[in-house]
């Protein structure tokens, strides 16, 4: 993909972080690390680690019902670059 350099949208140069982080797996692991362990967090209280029946219910592989890590990453980011609810 090429992309403008001298663009001021931040989507492509979003794209380009996403390229990156996507083909370097030791940038992918030092992402998805804490994005892993953010999902296994109880919400209600950030230092209550989640009870065992709950870790059961939510499989790592896509940590959210037909969301992988990656997809909840993108969603994520998108939105705070196009600063959208």
């Amino acid at each position: 993909m090429e992309f403008d350099p001298h663009c001021t949208d931040g989507i492509p140069n979003t794209v380009r972080g996403f390229h990156h982080i996507y083909c370097s797996p030791d940038k992918r692991e030092s992402v998805f690390n804490p994005l892993e362990s953010e999902l296994l967090t109880n919400p209600d209280d950030a230092s209550h680690e989640v009870d065992s029946e709950e870790v059961h219910r939510i499989d790592p592989s896509t940590g959210r019902p037909g969301m992988d890590l990656w997809s909840i990453l993108v969603f994520g980011v998108t939105r705070q670059v196009l600063e959208c609810d």
